[in-house]
């Protein structure tokens, strides 16, 4: 516990002037939000190629310090079945999005309400993450074809600068809204990639993970998403 209290006191040194989460399992090896949510990726990996299904790994939190403008999450990783994964996107349908203020990429302020009047499909990623850039081509071709009939929409907590960085090596279409910790929070989004699908006035009608996978030449690979858009033009 010295240990750990020492490592907190330094990055609150450094981190005095902005509000700053740190996470850690063990005591000892204090995780950034993107690098608890890489480790979250590779627990489920190797779990899901155990136990021969995918498997639902989430942080739990069981306490917390806080100094100031910085705080320090405990909990632990607990794995689940896909059971489980169905059991928390149904926590989703029928709730409406809350009406934060968001940024975009451009550095505008907008909030979830100006994308009403059309279904929506809201991707919610970070930039390490390997299924979210798994399916991103699919995604961008969605965009390409329906931009005019839906919105399509990213949100990540990450800033501006990670983002922008991203986009100069991988193409992602969507209208892009950063810096999103607040939301990601409220609606306690755990997984990576999830996508919600969500009708005219806001209110969320499905909750999925990734784009569903078929069944190619013996081998699993990313579907074409034709379910995401049947989803979306049933909420015209």
């Amino acid at each position: 516990m010295r240990k750990i209290t020492l490592l907190f006191v330094l990055l609150f040194c450094f981190n005095s002037y902005s509000q700053t989460k740190y996470y850690t399992v063990n005591g000892e090896t204090i995780m950034s939000k993107r690098e608890l949510d890489i480790k979250i990726l590779q627990i489920k990996d190797l779990t899901s190629q155990s136990l021969k299904e995918e498997a639902f790994v989430t942080f739990k939190r069981e306490k917390s310090i806080s100094r100031n403008d910085s705080i320090l999450v405990f909990g632990k990783f607990e794995v689940k079945n896909a059971k489980a994964l169905n059991n928390y996107l149904e926590r989703y349908i029928n709730k409406k999005n809350p009406n934060y203020k968001l940024k975009t990429i451009e550095g505008k302020e907008i909030s979830l309400k100006d994308y009403h009047g059309k279904p929506t499909l809201i991707n919610f990623w970070f930039t390490r993450c390997p299924p979210c850039i798994k399916e991103m081509p699919v995604l961008n071709e969605m965009k390409r074809d329906y931009g005019h009939e839906f919105n399509f929409i990213s949100i990540t907590y990450e800033n501006m600068e990670s983002v922008e960085n991203f986009l100069k090596k991988h193409e992602f279409n969507f209208d892009h809204i950063i810096s999103a910790d607040k939301l990601i929070e409220n609606l306690d989004v755990r997984a990576f990639p999830l996508n919600l699908i969500i009708d005219k006035n806001g209110v969320i009608k499905y909750a999925k993970d990734g784009i569903p996978m078929v069944h190619k030449d013996g081998k699993l690979e990313i579907g074409d998403g034709k379910e995401f858009l049947e989803l979306l033009s049933s909420l015209k």
